[in-house]
């Protein structure tokens, strides 16, 4: 499913780096799940993915649930659904998974000739579904997260001057850096994508991509990185 700074294209790369930090049986925790494009390659017993936008939730344990997105939306399907007047499931499918660039509400996405954005994004949740049975969704901000000790977190946050998420109000980087902060100290490995991080964090990975949303010249490439809190691992 198109989703705004979702991990489409790196989402096996990142849970390659993740998936041998939880051979131990460590619990996963990934408290920014969006479209789950990581979580459906992580291999752990547990696996707890939360997020603050309350349809997506809802989306997400519909279909654990077994329910089937549409596969055509109309117009008028997506004004109703930006009013509010249609169920929350149907309403996070609409948008984000029929909006321009994957943006909540972002503008309804006009598919080409043979190509249909609702049936795009329902084939793309099918692919997820079996993947994500066993996980447990919770609706909730990232700070209320308590992981226990040896737990691995795996934060994908809006990122520092980009478009945010719709939906969940603003998004304060440095509260966020702090949170990171303190649950390192506690024994957590966490690990954040961003493009960059402050001065205390170090980088484990570097990953070229392109981003989603157009520019004059394209698609615009990008180094996605992921970050550890360096003092935690002295």
């Amino acid at each position: 499913m198109r989703y705004l700074g979702g991990k489409s294209r790196l989402g096996k790369k990142i849970a390659a780096i993740l998936n041998p930090m939880l051979e131990g049986g460590a619990p996963y925790y990934e408290p920014f799940c969006g479209a789950c494009n990581v979580a459906m390659h992580i291999r752990a017993g547990r696996r707890y993915l939360s997020d603050a936008h309350p349809q997506l939730i809802a989306m997400w344990k519909a279909v654990q649930n077994g329910w089937v997105p549409p596969d055509t939306v109309t117009e008028a399907d997506y004004a109703a659904a930006k009013r509010g007047e249609l169920p929350p499931e149907l309403t996070a499918f609409i948008g984000f998974g029929c909006s321009f660039g994957g943006k909540w509400f972002g503008g309804y996405a006009r598919g080409g000739e043979g190509r249909s954005y609702a049936s795009n994004a329902k084939n793309s949740i099918a692919r997820r579904a079996a993947a994500l049975r066993s996980a447990e969704f919770r609706c909730e901000d990232y700070s209320r997260l308590v992981p226990p000790q040896g737990s691995v977190v795996y934060c994908d946050p809006p990122y520092a001057s980009t478009t945010g998420y719709g939906g969940v109000g603003e998004f304060d980087s440095a509260r966020f850096w702090e949170f990171v902060r303190r649950l390192s100290g506690e024994g957590v490995m966490v690990v954040v994508s961003e493009y960059s991080a402050p001065g205390d964090f170090a980088c484990i990975a570097e990953l070229p991509t392109k981003l989603d949303m157009r520019d004059a010249g394209g698609k615009s490439p990008r180094i996605e990185r992921l970050f550890t809190y360096a003092k935690a691992r002295n």
